[in-house]
Parts: C-alpha cells; sequence; structure tokens
C-alpha cells in the first residue's frame, strides 16, 4: 500500500492527502506521474515541434513504436508500482489506431489520465467514445457547452471561473448557459462571501486557491 493513516497522524499537521502521498512516493521511490509518448507521427508539421516525424516517413518510424501489447505491460507494471497519473501524447496520439483501446486498458487499471492530442481525426463517434469513459469535465470560464458536443454525457460537469466578479456579472445580463454544470469553482476567494457585491448567481461557488510555494535560496 502506498500510503496508510492520514496527513494529521502522519505527522504533517494540515497537509493535504496528495501531499501526503507525494512525500511517502519519494521516499518509497514510486513513480507516481508518467509520461507516455505513444507515437512521433503527427497529422500536422508544426514548425516549433521537437517532437514530430516528417511526411512520407510514417511507416518507418511506425515501426519502432511501441506495440499495444508492449504499452499494457509497461502501464501494468506502472499500477503495481504504484503510479496514479499517466500523461498520452505523441506525435500525435490519435494517428495510432490502438489509442482508445490503450487508454481504455489505462482506465480499467485504475490511472488518473491525461492525453495530449490536435483533435484532427476526432470523430463524433471516437468523441463519444471518450465522453464514456470521462468521469469529470472541466470547462475554464466562457459560456456553456456547445450544443452539438455530445459533452452533457459526462456525468459531472464543473466549471471554473478564472474571471471572477465578471463572470458573475455577465450571467446577470446573458445566458452563459451555467445550467450545463453541478459544480461551481472560483479563483476568486470572496466570491459568494458575506460582503461581497459580486452576485453569486444562487450557485455554491467553492474557492479554488492556487498554492505558490516559496524556496530559499
Amino acid at each position: 500500500m502506498l500510503f496508510e493513516g492520514c496527513a494529521q497522524n502522519g505527522g504533517f499537521g494540515e497537509a493535504s492527502v496528495m501531499q501526503l502521498i507525494a512525500v511517502k512516493a519519494e521516499q518509497r521511490r514510486t513513480p507516481l506521474n508518467m509520461h507516455l509518448e505513444l507515437t512521433y507521427r503527427c497529422n500536422e508539421q508544426c514548425v516549433h515541434c521537437y517532437c514530430v516525424v516528417e511526411h512520407g516517413k510514417e511507416a518507418e518510424a511506425a515501426k519502432r513504436e511501441l506495440t499495444y501489447e508492449e504499452i499494457v505491460r509497461v502501464l501494468d507494471q506502472l499500477a503495481e508500482l504504484g503510479c496514479l497519473y499517466v500523461t498520452f501524447s505523441g506525435g500525435e496520439v490519435l494517428v495510432r489506431r490502438d489509442f482508445f483501446d490503450i487508454v481504455e486498458h489505462a482506465r480499467r487499471r485504475g490511472f488518473v489520465y491525461r492525453v495530449y492530442t490536435n483533435g484532427i481525426g476526432l470523430t463524433e463517434e471516437r468523441a463519444r467514445a471518450v465522453v464514456e469513459q470521462a468521469g469529470l469535465l472541466l470547462s475554464l470560464s466562457g459560456k456553456g457547452l456547445p450544443p452539438p458536443l455530445p459533452l452533457r454525457a459526462v456525468p459531472r460537469r464543473g466549471y471554473v471561473d478564472v474571471d471572477p466578479a465578471f463572470t458573475q456579472i455577465w450571467a446577470t445580463q446573458v445566458d452563459m448557459g451555467l445550467s450545463d454544470y453541478d459544480l461551481f469553482f472560483t479563483v476568486g476567494h470572496n466570491i459568494g462571501r458575506p460582503g461581497c457585491r459580486a452576485p453569486d448567481l444562487g450557485l455554491d461557488w467553492v474557492a479554488a486557491e492556487q498554492r505558490v510555494r516559496a524556496r530559499a535560496g
């Protein structure tokens, strides 16, 4: 087991559970995060990209990629070691025909995973496959979810307000689509608190504190 007890009885005072996990992981040399570049092939040729194969050389590059079976073994080994988070990137992950099989295996092994993709080739069918696996959707400000997208099928949907006060004022004037969400976060610590002049819109806003850790030296 990666950790036992809680932050308080572990001698960490008010430290969060994630801080406790990080300390335990460092002590036990447990890799909490893993970044896997599944391919160097891509359907774009961005001039700034360091991680892409020139067009015309994709077939040769594909021969050097890990197979599905090899990636599954890597994920299984990471799970046994106690890894929690996996990032999938490329190249462009969607050029792999087995990509959704890979992320499905990651989901079955209990990983929290994220994907870097340009979205090209993400058909509605594939988008629905992603939504079916998602447990939480977070939107950073802006208006609600566009009607054509199947994102409303995600069971929990959170709105992250990064423009406090302005967001709440705008929402009194136009439909911001906030009814699409059931969780509400804001970087404004006073939103929804007594004395705050910005309207809370009758919503339960949770302050999302961005902690900054200072280091001496």
